[in-house]
C-alpha cells in the first residue's frame, strides 16, 4: 500500500445566498464521478482510471491500487487476481482481496461471499457474523450499530454488533431492530441533527428541497448523492460537481 501526495490544489468556491441556506462548490461541475467522504473530511474524485481524494485543506492525494469503484465512508473497492477487497485512504487495505463480492453495507460494515458462504465484516476484518442462508435486510442505527434478524416472524430475535465489533445482547438487538411496517428511511432521517435536504425530482430532473419542502436547489441536475452530512455530489451534462449546503 502506498499513498503518495501529489500536489496541491485550490477549490473553487463559488458561493450563491439563497432564501433557505448557502450553496458553496467545494468541486467545480467538470470531474466524471464523486464519492463523498466522512464527517466532511474527505471528498473522492474519480477520474477515468485514476483515483484520488481531496482533503479539506486542498491536498490531493492518489490512491495507488487497483480501485473499482468508491464505496462511501472513506471506503473503496478494489480488486486482484479477480478476488476483490476494501481499500480505506486513511488506513490502507484493511480487507485483502480475497472474496468474490463484496457489499457495503453502510457505517463500517461490510457484506463478503466466497463459495456460496457469506459473512458480515467490521472495518477492522474481524468476522461478526457468518451463514449460508441470507438475513433479512441488515439494519444500521444511528452511525455505529449493525441489526440482523434472520427471519421476519414478529417474535424473531435479532443480533446486533457495535462497528468496533462488540455484540449486543439479544434483548437490546432485538429491541432496537426496526418493527413490522416502520419506514426505515423516516427513522433514520428523524436521527440526523440537522435533518438533511431531501432529493426531489421534476420533470425528470433532480434537485434538494429542505425539510420544509422549500427549495434549496433547483431540478437541473441528472442525479444527485447524498451527502455527509451536508455535502452532495451532483451531475449535469455528465459532469459531477460537489456542493456543500449550509442553514
Amino acid at each position: 500500500m502506498q499513498i503518495k501526495n501529489i500536489f496541491l490544489t485550490s477549490f473553487l468556491f463559488c458561493c450563491t445566498t439563497v432564501v433557505f441556506g448557502q450553496l458553496n462548490w467545494v468541486l467545480p461541475l467538470n470531474k466524471s464521478n464523486i464519492a463523498i467522504g466522512n464527517d466532511d473530511k474527505l471528498y473522492f474524485t474519480i477520474e477515468k482510471s485514476s483515483i484520488a481524494y481531496f482533503k479539506p485543506n486542498g491536498t490531493r492525494v492518489e490512491v495507488k491500487q487497483n480501485v473499482k469503484r468508491a464505496l462511501g465512508n472513506n471506503f473503496f473497492l478494489i480488486e486482484k487476481d479477480t478476488l476483490f477487497g476494501v481499500f480505506d485512504v486513511e488506513k490502507g487495505i484493511i480487507i485483502p482481496p480475497a472474496y468474490e463480492k463484496i457489499d457495503y453495507i453502510g457505517s463500517h460494515f461490510f457484506e463478503v461471499s466466497n463459495y456460496g458462504a457469506s459473512a458480515i465484516l467490521n472495518a477492522d476484518n474481524k468476522v461478526l457474523i457468518s451463514y449460508h442462508f441470507k438475513p433479512t435486510m441488515p439494519i444500521i442505527r444511528g452511525t455505529d450499530t449493525l441489526l440482523v434478524k434472520f427471519s421476519m416472524h414478529p417474535e424473531a430475535k435479532a443480533q446486533g454488533f457495535l462497528k468496533d465489533g462488540t455484540p449486543l445482547n439479544e434483548a437490546t438487538a432485538t429491541a432496537r431492530y426496526p418493527k413490522r411496517g416502520e419506514n426505515i428511511s423516516t427513522a433514520m432521517a428523524k436521527s440526523t441533527n440537522p435533518p438533511l435536504p431531501a432529493v426531489f425530482s421534476e420533470k425528470g430532473k433532480v434537485g434538494l428541497k429542505s425539510v420544509e419542502g422549500q427549495i434549496i436547489l433547483p431540478a437541473e441536475y441528472e442525479e444527485i448523492r447524498n451527502g455527509f452530512p451536508a455535502y452532495f455530489a451532483v451531475r449535469k451534462n455528465g459532469e459531477w460537481g460537489l456542493l456543500k449546503v449550509t442553514p
